[in-house]
């Protein structure tokens, strides 16, 4: 095998390579394309080095060694900066929503952090509980059950809205729970900081850092379909109890 097949079939799905190099054919090659051999002793560091991030993942491995070389990342940088104490900031933030701030003081062993895009505000009392605030009722009542088929019960799980971020890291660090999850698209794309395919990502793990007490805390997080989502889609009820099988094999 040539070198320019061998590169060809060892990089060609990854997406950060110069387009100059994707455009390069095995049989029929664009004039215009940089030939592989012609690449710099720099550009293939800085190639492997994105490389390196992208394998590393979210391991606490901040170097590797390939061929003699090393190569060296940044620590992960922080979804979110908390820089005050999630009760008092809770406190602060909450003192209009008394019976909610009650509850978030009274509740123990939160197991699901679950992020809505934002609640739906009818009165005072629609904030006030931490399961199931801000879903209409079908849509509380489908969530009742999914959370139910993992064998927990309503006071393991909070919902926090994405729409007010100060609030809901305010929650998340103040009750410190085993998982998060993301309910919808837009809830989503708020915790990941970008628009990605709820498809592609919904069912899967991933590691959302905040910054608190100059210490990176670490959540598990998955994205799930919304119930309001479900109740439109019902054929994507087994796709999600997919992702939920994969919550409750490590509860």
């Amino acid at each position: 095998m040539s070198k320019k097949t061998y590169a060809k079939a060892l990089f060609e799905s990854v997406e950060w390579l110069p387009d100059s190099f994707k455009e390069v054919d095995i049989e029929v090659q664009n004039t215009s394309a940089k030939p592989v051999e012609e690449f710099s002793k720099q550009e293939a560091l800085e190639s492997m080095q994105k490389f390196t991030e992208n394998v590393l993942g979210d391991k606490k491995t901040e170097k590797v060694v390939i061929n003699d070389v090393e190569i060296k990342r940044e620590s992960p940088k922080a979804n979110y900066i908390l820089k005050e104490n999630a009760a008092e900031l809770a406190g602060r933030l909450l003192e209009n929503h008394p019976e909610r701030l009650e509850a978030l003081n009274s509740v123990k062993d939160i197991q699901l952090f679950c992020v809505v895009s934002e609640f739906i505000i009818e009165d005072d009392s629609s904030i006030q509980a931490g399961f199931a605030a801000g879903l209409e009722k079908e849509q509380a009542e489908l969530f009742s059950k999914m959370i139910k088929a993992m064998k927990l019960t309503e006071d393991q799980v909070w919902l926090s809205s994405a729409n007010d971020p100060e609030i809901m890291h305010a929650e998340l660090c103040h009750l410190n729970p085993k998982f998060v999850i993301s309910l919808g698209a837009v809830a989503t794309h708020k915790l990941m900081n970008k628009k990605v395919r709820l498809t592609l990502v919904q069912g899967e793990f991933f590691s959302y850092l905040v910054e608190y007490q100059g210490q990176n805390k670490e959540f598990l997080f998955m994205p799930l379909f919304h119930p309001e989502y479900l109740l439109i889609n019902p054929n994507m009820k087994r796709k999600t109890w997919n992702g939920m099988q994969k919550l409750m094999e490590r509860l």
